[in-house]
């Protein structure tokens, strides 16, 4: 059994392009399931998981959700669980929902529209980006790291100097 860096549990193929993405990004080691019950065939692999994030955007009873959160949770008892919802879900439901495991609950739209999702699997796996200001950079000096920044305006994070 190896260690897997990033588990994603989703029946939408957006979600799974995405987590792909960020995974060839990083250079995580990635696994992906359709649904919960797919991936509870095979959770005996997946113990030593990091992060797992499960997108249940097509599910509104708040019961149902929590259900998959245990599963999640009992076959992966270290790893970090991001939970992906719908944004019309209730606050309360969200409250009950957290409850039962998630450590981590954002909505659809902040993980096609922004680079949270990135920022936050790179933290938790790596711990990748450390927040610097400019100046702290000296004039005519190699840097061995990516340095990235976040737009003000939509909040992406884009590459601007590389290593040399």
């Amino acid at each position: 059994m190896s260690r897997t860096h990033l588990l994603g549990i989703s029946s939408d193929s957006k979600m799974q392009e995405r987590l792909n993405s960020i995974a060839e990004e990083f250079k995580f080691k990635f696994a992906y399931f359709k649904n919960t019950d797919d991936f509870n065939e095979k959770c005996d692999d997946f113990e030593d998981t990091v992060v797992s994030v499960l997108s249940v955007v097509d599910i509104e009873n708040s019961s149902e959700i929590s259900g998959h959160v245990q599963v999640i949770k009992y076959a992966c008892r270290d790893a970090y669980l991001i939970l992906v919802v719908n944004k019309k879900i209730s606050a309360e439901n969200i409250a009950f929902i957290k409850k039962s495991g998630a450590d981590l609950i954002i909505h659809e739209a902040d993980i096609f529209e922004n680079s949270f999702l990135d920022y936050i699997l790179s933290q938790l796996i790596r711990g990748s980006l450390v927040p610097v200001k400019g100046h702290d950079f000296k004039a005519d000096s190699e840097i061995d790291f990516k340095v990235v920044t976040m737009l003000p305006l939509n909040k992406k994070i884009v590459p601007v100097l590389f290593p040399q």
